[in-house]
């Protein structure tokens, strides 16, 4: 697989990935580009513990460009492309205990995204990365929990104590990365899928 990223002075993001005879997936190359000035992006620094922490920078922009999928290409435009940008660094606590989601939606350049984790943050109503972003406008959102009565693989309730995030995730695929070498051990469920609910900013 090849990955090249190239980011400019001015803001311009370019992304060029590609990928050939790996395993059973067909090949596939991809192009993106997107303008980081569009979006006010998310700064945080959490503490987990002493000399544990982590640091975290997230956007959320339109995107355009294009997948191509063997003989299969599919065009994306900045009216329904969208872009979620994740660059962190952490020093978790052992063992480390993380809940995430992510979305967007993008309707002729209206781009609405989110972001919401429960982690080992010492003090979640200072120190979260619970975001909102709506077009080039980034609001903070309070701590949330998520509770998932039926498993990972039904549906996921996420929701804070006041009433501003009220959010119900239904996996439609899966994306499991269970590992266990004695002194690694991973139970990672990152489903795709879709959200219904209210996020009040």
């Amino acid at each position: 697989m090849k990955i090249s990223a190239d980011y400019s002075e001015n803001g311009n993001l370019k992304l060029i990935v590609s990928s050939n005879k790996f395993g059973k997936l067909p090949d596939f190359e991809a192009e993106f580009s997107a303008d980081l000035n569009e979006a006010t992006p998310q700064v945080v620094c959490i503490p987990f513990a002493e000399n544990r922490g982590m640091y975290s920078q997230k956007s959320a922009v339109s995107v355009e460009g294009f997948l191509k999928l063997g003989e299969k290409k599919i065009d994306f435009d900045k009216s329904t492309g969208f872009l979620i940008l994740d660059d962190h660094k952490g020093f978790y606590p052992n063992p480390m205990i993380y809940d995430w989601c992510t979305g967007a939606k993008n309707d002729d350049g209206n781009l609405v995204a989110f972001n919401l984790t429960d982690n080992q943050s010492t003090d979640p109503e200072k120190f979260n990365e619970n975001c909102i972003w709506l077009g080039n406008n980034v609001y903070l959102l309070p701590p949330v929990k998520f509770t998932r009565p039926d498993g990972v693989n039904k549906t996921w309730i996420i929701k804070d104590r006041d009433g501003m995030v009220n959010l119900e995730f239904t996996p439609l695929v899966e994306n499991n990365f269970l590992l266990n070498l004695l002194i690694i051990k991973s139970d990672y469920y990152g489903p795709f899928g879709k959200f219904k609910g209210y996020i009040l900013n």
